[in-house]
């Protein structure tokens, strides 16, 4: 069966303008230029797009997460985008997705991932008061607000986990007995859903939670 992209309501549904001002903001400028070019042509629903000049001037906005984290930089995360924000990425990792929506963004759409004219359709859909998530990123979204969250000494476990490292060093490192380390390592499989380590790790990497830099397969000899 085929994944849809989801277009639903967000805080509002307005009217769409008959032209909707769109201010492409990207750190890569080929992927800029394309965009520019896709949305110069679409015309979603009967609605013409044009370029802004600025932020300041568009309707919706189309970025980078980098792009969105840089211009957040001092603000509270719920007002970070201030106004309809569309992500496009390389990346759709589950952490990704959640930090885009953490600042505000209200469309998601992955890079490489779906028809060009989803662009128009996003666009279109943000300018109406509505989220708009591709195929690629839409699971993602709803698993990210899913998952269940870890207390600070569980998060201290789990990168030590993800490292290989075994339970008794694990204790020494944090300082606590090797019965709270194990009972920490149950509660970790247990929120990822987890049957072993390495598959704890894996998870972990997707969902953000590790960096894959700092993780490897546990080594042998741990405890269990």
């Amino acid at each position: 069966m085929q994944h849809q992209s989801a277009a639903f309501p967000a805080r509002s549904t307005a009217a769409t303008p008959s032209t909707i001002r769109c201010h492409v903001l990207h750190t890569e400028p080929i992927v800029a230029a394309g965009v520019m070019a896709i949305l110069c042509r679409a015309r979603p629903n009967g609605s013409a797009i044009e370029l802004a000049d600025s932020v300041e001037n568009a309707n919706v906005l189309v970025t980078d997460l980098p792009s969105v984290v840089a211009r957040a930089s001092g603000h509270e995360p719920r007002l970070r985008c201030e106004r309809p924000t569309l992500v496009l990425s390389h990346q759709c990792r589950q952490a990704e997705v959640h930090s885009a929506l953490r600042m505000g963004a209200t469309g998601y759409i992955v890079l490489g991932g779906g028809r060009a004219d989803l662009l128009g359709d996003a666009v279109h859909a943000l300018a109406r008061g509505q989220r708009f998530f591709c195929p690629v990123s839409a699971p993602k979204m709803a698993d990210s607000w899913s998952n269940v969250a870890f207390t600070n000494r569980e998060q201290s476990v789990l990168q030590s986990l993800a490292r290989g490292s075994a339970n008794k060093v694990i204790a020494q490192h944090l300082q606590i007995s090797l019965g709270t380390v194990k009972g920490h390592v149950r509660a970790i499989m247990s929120k990822l859903c987890a049957a072993t380590r390495t598959q704890a790790t894996s998870i972990a990497i997707e969902r953000g939670l590790v960096k894959a830099s700092d993780a490897f397969a546990p080594v042998s000899g741990y405890a269990r």
